[in-house]
C-alpha cells in the first residue's frame, strides 16, 4: 500500500445517519481513505486479501520492495465498488517503477485519483447528495541493506481530500469538507526468506489539516488537524512451488480533537499457479470474502479482483453490502 493518510473512523456509522456537533462531522472527511491510494494494493494481491506489507508484485505497497527491482514496469489499475443502497466509488491508479541498480536500490511513483457519484444521503435530516473526490501523487525508495534486508521510505508530494453534502438546487451545501497532508512518510521494511517467501512491515503517519464549512458548520468555517497512523505485519511463504500463502496483521488509528480510533485486523490468502501463465487467488480482508484471476505472458500480465462487502464498517449501516471489481494491466521490461 502506498502512503498513508489513512484515518478510518469506525465511529463514522453514526456521522452518517444522524446529526452531531460540527467538531465532529470534520471526522466525515477521511470516508474515501480505506478505498483510496492510502489502502491501495494491486489487483493481484486484492484478489488474495488486500496483502501490502508481504508479497513483492507491480505497483507495491511497501516502499521496501523497491531495492529488490530488475525491471522496469508500468502499471494502470482500475476499481469500481457498488453499494447496494446508491453509492458508487470509482477509482484509477497509474503507476511506473524502475530500478537505479539492479537489485539494490530503485524508485516507484504512483497516481490515484478516486470519485464517487452524487449518492442519495439524508445523515442531516433532510434528503441531499453526498458526493466523494480524492486525488494522490505517490513516490517510493527503497534499497537493499544486506543479502536479506530491504528497506524504504514514501512521501506524497500532493494529496487532495474533498467531500460535500448538497440539497438540489440549494444556493449553498450543507456540508463541504476538504484536507490536505501537511507532514509524513511511509517507511517500510523486508526481510527475504531464500527464494520461498518474505517477511515485511510497514509504518505510516500523517497529519492533515481538515477544514469544514456549510450550514451545518454556521456561518466560520472549522479547522481542525487530524493525526493517523498505520501498522502492518505480514509473512508469505511458497509452501510448494506453486502455492504461496499468506497472513497479514493490520492496525488503524487516528486522532482528531476529542476523538480518538483504533482497530486491528488480520487478512488471510493464497494464489495457485495452474500452468505457467494462470493464477487463482482466494482471500479475507479483515472478513471480507475476495477472490482474483491473473494472467501472465511475454511481459504482459492482466488481472481481476473480487471483494465483497469492502470496508463494510464504514458505509455498511448507511448504504448497505457492496460488491467491488478490481481489473490491472501490468507490463515489465
Amino acid at each position: 500500500m502506498m502512503p498513508s493518510r489513512t484515518a478510518t473512523l469506525w465511529v463514522l456509522l453514526l456521522l452518517l445517519v444522524i446529526a452531531v456537533p460540527a467538531a465532529a462531522q470534520l471526522d466525515m472527511y477521511a470516508a474515501t481513505h480505506p478505498f483510496a491510494l492510502p489502502t491501495a494494493t494491486t489487483t493481484r494481491l486484492v484478489g488474495m486479501g488486500g496483502f501490502s506489507s508481504c508479497i513483492p508484485d507491480a505497483g507495491f505497497a511497501n516502499p521496501a520492495f523497491a531495492g529488490a527491482l530488475t525491471d522496469e514496469s508500468a502499471v494502470l489499475r482500475g476499481s469500481v465498488t457498488s453499494f447496494d443502497g446508491g453509492l458508487r466509488l470509482n477509482s484509477q491508479q497509474a503507476s511506473f517503477a524502475m530500478p537505479l541498480q539492479s537489485n539494490r536500490q530503485g524508485v516507484q511513483i504512483s497516481f490515484f485519483h478516486l470519485g464517487s457519484n452524487d449518492a442519495p444521503f439524508a445523515g442531516f435530516g433532510t434528503p441531499a447528495q453526498l458526493s466523494m473526490c480524492e486525488d494522490d501523487i505517490s513516490l517510493h525508495y527503497g534499497r537493499r541493506l544486506t543479502d536479506h534486508w530491504l528497506a524504504g521510505v514514501a512521501v506524497s508530494p500532493l494529496f487532495h481530500n474533498s467531500m460535500g453534502v448538497v440539497v438540489p438546487g440549494a444556493p449553498d451545501p450543507l456540508a463541504h469538507l476538504k484536507s490536505k497532508a501537511d507532514w509524513g512518510c511511509r517507511i517500510g521494511t523486508v526481510y527475504e526468506l531464500g527464494d520461498r517467501g518474505w517477511i515485511g512491515a510497514v509504518y505510516d503517519r500523517y497529519d492533515e489539516s481538515v477544514t469544514g464549512s456549510g450550514a451545518v458548520f454556521g456561518a466560520t468555517p472549522v479547522d481542525a488537524t487530524s493525526h493517523s497512523e498505520e501498522i502492518v505485519v505480514g509473512v508469505a511463504y511458497r509452501v510448494t512451488d506453486r502455492v504461496l500463502a499468506a497472513v497479514e496483521w493490520q492496525q488503524l488509528s487516528m486522532h482528531l480533537g476529542a476523538v480518538e480510533n483504533a482497530e486491528a485486523g488480520v487478512r488471510v490468502g493464497c494464489e495457485a499457479r495452474l500452468g505457467d501463465s494462470l493464477a487463482l487467488r482466494v482471500g479475507s480482508n479483515q472478513g471480507g470474502l475476495s477472490a482474483g484471476v491473473g494472467w501472465n505472458q511475454d511481459g504482459w500480465s492482466v488481472n481481476y479482483a473480487y471483494v465483497q462487502d469492502w470496508n463494510e464498517n464504514i458505509f455498511g449501516a448507511t448504504y448497505g453490502g457492496s460488491d467491488t471489481h478490481s481489473f490491472e494491466a501490468t507490463y515489465t521490461w
